[in-house]
C-alpha cells in the first residue's frame, strides 16, 4: 500500500513530465481549404444547398472557417448553408482564419420553372392528297407560362405521311397518326391523318336556298348543298354559322335559337369554296283563331260618301294581322282598307279575309240611287170659282226640280164644309170660301188657292 510520502512523489513525477512534453509541442498550421462542389445551380425561392468545406491539413490545429457571397441579394450563405433569393450568379467563398485560403463556388440560381401539364392540337382529324401541299398542324403547351414548350414530333406510318416541326407532308394514300409530345413530361396530343389519292377537284359548291326564315324555338331546316363537280374527290364540306346565338347548324340542319339574323356557311375542304344562305329568325307566331266586322249592313248612295267597315282580328295578340278585301259586284261598289266606295244602285257583299288562316267576315252592301231633294211646289191656279153642287175641278201641282226623287203630295181644304179636296180634285159643296193647300212630302213645302164657292141659281 502507498504512503502518502510515496503518492506526493508519483504526482510530482507526473506534473513535470506534462511540463516537459508542453513544452517540446508545436501547433499545426493550416496550408489550404477546398470545397466539395466548384459550381452549384438552385431555385428561388426553393431548397437551400451545403457546401462541405476540407481544411488541410486533417491535423491542423485551427480550423475555423468564415463564408461570405458576392452577390447577397441573389444568395446568402451561413455556415455552408446556401439560401437562393433571386435570379442571378453569386462566387460562394470560404476563407480559413488561420492563414486565409480560400476556396469558391460559382452558384447559379435560376427562375422558378412552371411544369408542363398537357398539350393540344388545333386538329384531330385531316385528309391530305398524295403529293399535293403540306399542312402545319399547331400544337399549344398548356399552361402558357411554362418555362419549357420544347416539343417533339412523330409519325407512326412515315412512309405515308412525315411530320417536321408540325409541317405535315402527304406522301402515299393511307392512314397514320401524327403525334406531338412535350419535353418537359412528356405529354402527348394525336392527329389522325388520312392520306387520299389525288383526285378530281372541286370548282364550286351551292345551296338549294339563298334565304330562309324560321321560327324561334320550332322546326328545324335542311339545307341541301351540291358540289361541283359531280365527280368531284373530295365532296366533304364544313358548315358555320355566323350568329351561333341566333341559328346553329350542323351538318345543314339549321336550328333556330332566338329572334335576329346570321348567315350560314358551307365551305368545301377541297378548295375552300364558299355558298352561303342568309337566315332571318322571327319571334313564335300566334296564329288568327277569326275575323269581325263592325256593321253586317251598310247602305250607301250612289256617288256620295264613302263608309268605312272596321275590322278586329283575334286573338289580340295574333301575329299576322294583315288581311285583303274584295266587293263580289265591284262595278256597284269597291273596297280598299276598308274604305267603300259606292258607285252605282245595287247590291253587293263586302268581304275581308286574314292573310293567316284565310278567315272572312262580310258586311251586305246596298247602294242607293242619288236623291234629289224638292225644292218648292206650285199649282197652275192661285184661286178658283166654283159653284155649289156643280162640277169639280182639278187643280195641277208641279213639284220642282223635275228631278226631285218624291213628288209626293198631300191635299187639305181649309174649310171643307164650303169644299173637298182628293189628290188635287176640288168639290164644290156650298156657299163659302176655302184655301186650298197642296204639300209635298218630301221638304213639306206649300202652295194654295183660294176658292170661292158661289150659290147655285
Amino acid at each position: 500500500m502507498c504512503s502518502k510520502k510515496d503518492f506526493v512523489i508519483i504526482c510530482l513525477v507526473i506534473l513535470t513530465a506534462l511540463l516537459i512534453t508542453s513544452c517540446n509541442s508545436k501547433p499545426v498550421a493550416v496550408t489550404g481549404v477546398t470545397l466539395d462542389q466548384a459550381t452549384m445551380t438552385l431555385t428561388v425561392g426553393e431548397a437551400t444547398g451545403t457546401l462541405v468545406a476540407t481544411v488541410a491539413p486533417a491535423t491542423a490545429t485551427k480550423k475555423n472557417l468564415t463564408w461570405s457571397s458576392s452577390a447577397p441579394e441573389v444568395a446568402t450563405v451561413v455556415d455552408g448553408v446556401v439560401t437562393p433569393i433571386a435570379e442571378g450568379t453569386a462566387t460562394i467563398t470560404v476563407t480559413t482564419v488561420d492563414g486565409g485560403f480560400t476556396a469558391t463556388c460559382e452558384l447559379t440560381v435560376v427562375p422558378v420553372v412552371v411544369a408542363v401539364t398537357g398539350v393540344t392540337l388545333e386538329q384531330t382529324s385531316m385528309t391530305l392528297t398524295a403529293g399535293e401541299g403540306t399542312r402545319m398542324l399547331v400544337a399549344t403547351v398548356a399552361p402558357a407560362t411554362t418555362a419549357n414548350k420544347s416539343v417533339t414530333w412523330s409519325s407512326s406510318a412515315p412512309e405515308v405521311a412525315a411530320v417536321v416541326d408540325g409541317v405535315v407532308t402527304p406522301i402515299t394514300e393511307g392512314t397514320t397518326t401524327i403525334t406531338v409530345t412535350t419535353v418537359d413530361g412528356g405529354f402527348a396530343a394525336t392527329c389522325e391523318l388520312t392520306v387520299a389519292l389525288a383526285g378530281v377537284a372541286v370548282t364550286g359548291v351551292t345551296l338549294d336556298q339563298a334565304s330562309m326564315t324560321l321560327t324561334v324555338g320550332e322546326a328545324t331546316r335542311m339545307l341541301v348543298v351540291t358540289v361541283a363537280p359531280a365527280a368531284a374527290t373530295n365532296k366533304s364540306v364544313t358548315w358555320s354559322s355566323s350568329a351561333p346565338e341566333v341559328a346553329a347548324v350542323v351538318d345543314g340542319v339549321v336550328t333556330p335559337i332566338a329572334e335576329g339574323t346570321a348567315i350560314i356557311t358551307a365551305t368545301t375542304v377541297d378548295g375552300g369554296l364558299t355558298a352561303t344562305c342568309e337566315l332571318t329568325v322571327v319571334p313564335v307566331v300566334v296564329a288568327v283563331t277569326g275575323v269581325t266586322l263592325d256593321q253586317a249592313s251598310m247602305p250607301l248612295t250612289a256617288g256620295e260618301a264613302t263608309g268605312t267597315l272596321v275590322v278586329t282580328v283575334a286573338p289580340a295578340a295574333a301575329t299576322n294581322k294583315s288581311v285583303t278585301w274584295s266587293s263580289s259586284a265591284p262595278e256597284v261598289a269597291t273596297v280598299v282598307d276598308g274604305v267603300v266606295t259606292p258607285i252605282t244602285e245595287g247590291t253587293t257583299t263586302i268581304t275581308v279575309t286574314t292573310v293567316d288562316g284565310g278567315f272572312t267576315a262580310t258586311c251586305e252592301l246596298t247602294v242607293v240611287p242619288v236623291v234629289v231633294a224638292v225644292t218648292g211646289v206650285t199649282l197652275e191656279q192661285t184661286s178658283m170659282t166654283l159653284t155649289a153642287g156643280e162640277g169639280t175641278r182639278m187643280l195641277v201641282a208641279t213639284v220642282a226640280p223635275a228631278t226631285a226623287a218624291n213628288k209626293s203630295v198631300t191635299w187639305s181644304s181649309s174649310a171643307p164644309e164650303a169644299a173637298a179636296v182628293v189628290d188635287g180634285v176640288v168639290t164644290p159643296i156650298a156657299e163659302g170660301t176655302a184655301t186650298i193647300t197642296v204639300t209635298t212630302v218630301d221638304g213639306g213645302f206649300t202652295a194654295t188657292c183660294e176658292l170661292t164657292v158661289a150659290k147655285a141659281l
